[in-house]
């Protein structure tokens, strides 16, 4: 019913940019690189850098998502410190499941112990809740608060858990 007429798709071996096996005629599906356009573009590179690409056929830039620098700030690093000892102590309820959001508000005094404990859990409940408060009471003490610039010696620290449970 054809003739002779009708296109004909040739695969290539690989793509020489991305090292895909099933380069349909000219482009490649994967990189999106028309081959021939990226053989002359290698062909105009010294030996070195095809001898490169050549021996690292799959080695590709990859984005990944990574954690910020940690901070200098001093208070920072405090209620990163407390947040550890939370997250250490920290025992599941085993009635709850699914992912919380916790704000907690407290002070901390001079001997290292909390006052004034406040916990917000999203979406509420309270066995979330009793645990995290469980947690910061088995935390207890925490360092001395670090002294900045004021004449109490109570620090306020507010800090945001994530639980996944």
């Amino acid at each position: 019913m054809f003739g002779r007429s009708h296109a004909e798709a040739v695969v290539s071996a690989t793509c020489p940019k991305c090292g895909f096996a099933e380069v349909v005629g000219d482009s490649c599906p994967r990189c999106r690189v028309k081959v021939s356009n990226y053989r002359v573009y290698l062909a105009s590179l010294d030996d070195r850098a095809r001898r490169r690409r050549r021996w690292f056929p799959r080695l590709r830039l990859v984005r990944t998502m990574s954690r910020p620098l940690p901070s200098t700030d001093r208070r920072t690093i405090y209620e990163e410190l407390i947040l550890g000892r939370i997250y250490r102590e920290l025992r599941y309820p085993a009635t709850a499941r699914g992912v919380y959001l916790v704000l907690l508000a407290f002070d901390v005094t001079a001997a290292g112990r909390v006052a004034g404990l406040r916990v917000t859990v999203n979406p509420s409940n309270p066995d979330v809740g009793a645990s995290i408060r469980t947690a910061l009471n088995r935390a207890q003490p925490f360092p001395a608060p670090t002294p900045d610039g004021r004449n109490d010696s109570t620090q306020h620290v507010s800090l945001a858990l994530t639980v996944n449970i």
